[in-house]
């Protein structure tokens, strides 16, 4: 497994955003072409300070590693004590994923649901998607 990584990532507007989870990864023995996983977030909205809930779907044509799962959403938990916009979240997923699978194709899309405006969507994308 993998344990190592930034704890602090510079939020919108310079604000800094501690991030204290971990994602962590297994080896890759059933050699999937692509893997996607979709867990459920909640956080503060870092503008409206209210908060919201999405998903982080997570698409990877892995290699040497996999992501592993628990980890995940462990980290993810760390989301909802964060005041964040839906792009600073993308971002911070996108950049934790590449620090633990490495340079491969991903694309990490979040999705969010508010009490105050329509749906909103970010997605960052790497390698072809």
């Amino acid at each position: 497994m993998s344990r190592s990584g930034s704890d602090v990532s510079q939020g919108q507007q310079g604000d800094c955003v501690s991030m204290q989870g971990r994602m962590n990864t297994i080896e890759n023995h059933s050699q999937p072409d692509i893997v996607w996983f979709e867990p459920d977030f909640s956080s503060i909205c870092s503008v409206g300070k209210r908060p919201f809930w999405g998903t982080i779907k997570f698409e990877y044509r892995p290699q040497g590693q996999l992501l592993e799962f628990i980890s995940v959403e462990e980290w993810i938990t760390t989301l909802s004590s964060q005041e964040l916009v839906i792009e600073d979240i993308a971002r911070l997923a996108f950049e934790e994923a590449s620090r633990v699978l490495g340079d491969i194709p991903l694309r990490i899309t979040v999705s969010a649901r508010t009490t105050v405006h329509a749906p909103v969507m970010a997605q960052i994308s790497r390698g072809g998607w």
